[in-house]
């Protein structure tokens, strides 16, 4: 594992990847950088060596085999980008082509990312609207499985003459037997 004393003697972007998160941590303290703490490794050390760069301890150099041009197509600003990124190039002031490159390359990366987990979101919600159909079908089934169940039960009522063809169970009508009853008497014990 690298140290922040390696870095210090000799800095270099390898050291600076093969760093735990904590150690990135003490380097980002030590030289005075404002990292995301909470962030994840990778995105902790592209800003680390972003700011680096900027304050020259890295050298500048071209990152993930991409040549300046491809950086720089991959990483142009467009209004769009600056107005979400909060701010623009010109915020800076004066910078070196290799600063604006990786800065531009930085707004790249967050952009992706952000487009990443927007697309991930829109997975998410649809996986659950997807399963909550898949519910309400499998309700549905249940359901008229239920009812078809019952009338195939009256079928067999109907068939074996417990059951007239035309009088449901379930519409018994209370008032119209009630006078079947005999009235109510309060001398009678019965």
């Amino acid at each position: 594992m690298a140290t922040l004393m390696d870095l210090v003697e000799c800095p270099s972007v390898e050291l600076l990847e093969k760093c735990a998160k904590d150690q990135l941590l003490k380097i980002a303290e030590h030289f005075e950088v404002d990292v995301p703490k909470q962030g994840r490794k990778d995105t902790i050390v592209t800003t680390l060596q972003a700011q680096l760069v900027l304050q020259e301890v890295l050298p500048a150099v071209a990152v993930d085999g991409c040549s300046e041009d491809e950086l720089a197509e991959k990483a142009a600003i467009n209004p769009e980008r600056q107005r979400s990124a909060g701010f623009s190039l010109s915020d800076f002031g004066e910078m070196t082509f290799e600063q604006r490159k990786e800065i531009m390359l930085l707004q790249y990366q967050q952009d992706s990312e952000r487009e990443e987990r927007a697309s991930a979101r829109e997975d998410r919600a649809r996986a659950r609207e997807q399963e909550t159909e898949m519910e309400r079908l499998r309700l549905t089934t249940v359901v008229w499985e239920a009812e078809l169940q019952q009338e195939h039960y009256k079928l067999d009522l109907i068939q074996e003459g417990k059951l007239s063809p035309g009088v449901s169970p379930a519409t018994f009508d209370v008032a119209y037997n009630l006078r079947l009853l005999p009235k109510f008497d309060e001398k009678t014990k019965d």
